[in-house]
């Protein structure tokens, strides 16, 4: 059985986690607690409250079992299945609630303790593409950052456009090389680009740049990876 006392630790970690906090804000989940010869539980998580479950449409049911509930929260790996599945909330897009969900299962460590630097590939992909839809918005079209005739070291980047009323370019793939941040932009692609070229050869960015197609600035907020804390970083027109 699930313990309000359990319970009201589960909400702390997912209001303190780096993956969870502002992340999941406005975010309702729905958590499904499975025991041995009992009736499942069902409680409604949000960042403000937790409650029993009396059919309100959540983002996502989050599920796991009363034993990997505890290893959770003592930062131990689950042994068991601990995954998500979309719920029925009609105001919020599916990629939105995707992207919660997998933010909320980091918070609680669905994988364990976070940071971690053996973190598969596959699982760094899929929090990155959360926190670049919640942070940034859809994936609209992937480009090469670089050209495939570029050395080594530059191949296999992206650049993602979010294509809105403004249109957003952000990079895809700099932070798998430790300390390296994801870079964005609102304004000309180029700048990203050249950024990013800067940040490949010499490995920091400095507190302004001049390009060709003028000086930027830049201005970091956290990326919580599963391997590593990084930012994501605004490339931004005009000197500081």
């Amino acid at each position: 059985m699930l313990t309000e006392a359990l319970a009201l630790r589960l909400l702390d970690r997912l209001r303190r986690s780096p993956y969870g906090g502002a992340w999941v804000a406005g975010a309702r989940f729905g958590v499904r607690v499975s025991s041995s010869g009992a009736a499942d539980e069902e409680l409604l998580f949000a960042t403000d409250r937790v409650q029993a479950w009396r059919g309100e449409a959540v983002d996502a049911w989050l599920h796991t079992s009363a034993s990997d509930v505890e290893a959770l929260l003592a930062g131990r790996s689950p042994e068991g299945t601990v995954g998500y599945a979309l719920g029925d909330r009609g105001d919020v897009a599916d990629r939105v609630k995707q992207a919660r969900a997998v933010m909320g299962l980091g918070a609680l460590g669905w994988c364990g303790p976070w940071p971690d630097a053996a973190a598969a590939p596959e699982v760094v992909a899929l929090t990155r593409r959360a926190c670049l839809d919640l942070a940034i918005g859809p994936a609209d079209e992937l480009r090469p950052l670089f050209s495939t005739h570029a050395p080594a070291p530059l191949r296999g980047h992206a650049l993602r456009l979010t294509d809105g009323a403004r249109r957003r370019w952000c990079t895809v793939g700099l932070s798998d090389t430790a300390g390296l941040p994801e870079l964005w932009t609102d304004g000309d692609p180029r700048v990203v680009r050249i950024a990013a070229l800067h940040l490949c050869e010499s490995g920091s960015l400095p507190s302004r740049l001049d390009t060709p197609v003028g000086t930027v600035r830049f201005e970091a907020g956290p990326l919580p990876l599963p391997h590593a804390l990084t930012t994501l970083v605004k490339v931004v027109p005009g000197p500081a």
